[in-house]
């Protein structure tokens, strides 16, 4: 009788321990979910000065045609640049890849200011619509996570 309730309480404390260590793991996995979605809040709040409904050639030919909309557009997404330091171990791979290899490209750093470099109109715009694309494409992978932890 003494070794049954002895094996029972051994039982009762591993899945006690079980239950515990899941517990916290989910917890840690919805802190991380919700740092990521933070991190794509401030993200999407610098790209929605880019218009969503335009295509490259309209977006092209806006910036060609409107120099305010190119100075506020690379005004404000300059900002990536520096989320993509801030937000390093939440930044979606992809999106951290895109600004550093794509985005990057197009401006020149000096001391403490990005320019863009004079001529690559043709390339910002694509890149412009390219990114609004990625953060999209970001919003319903996060989404699909949060449900998949939320059940």
């Amino acid at each position: 009788m003494a070794l049954v309730t002895a094996v029972v309480s051994l039982i009762g404390v591993w899945l006690g321990s079980k239950l515990s260590t899941r517990s916290e793991r989910r917890r840690r996995d919805l802190e991380l979910l919700e740092k990521r979605f933070e991190a794509f809040r401030q993200l999407k709040e610098v790209i929605d000065s880019i218009p969503r409904e335009a295509t490259v050639d309209e977006l092209t030919a806006r910036v060609k045609t409107e120099p305010e909309l190119l100075n506020s557009l690379k005004h404000r997404l300059v900002r990536l640049f520096g989320l993509r330091i801030e937000l390093v171990p939440w930044l979606d791979e992809k999106i951290g890849l895109y600004i550093d290899q794509r985005f990057r490209s197009l401006f020149r750093a000096e001391i403490g200011t990005y320019e863009l470099k004079p001529g690559v109109e043709d390339k910002f715009a694509p890149c412009c619509v390219e990114l609004v694309g990625e953060i999209d494409r970001l919003e319903k992978e996060l989404v699909a996570l949060y449900r998949k932890a939320a059940k």
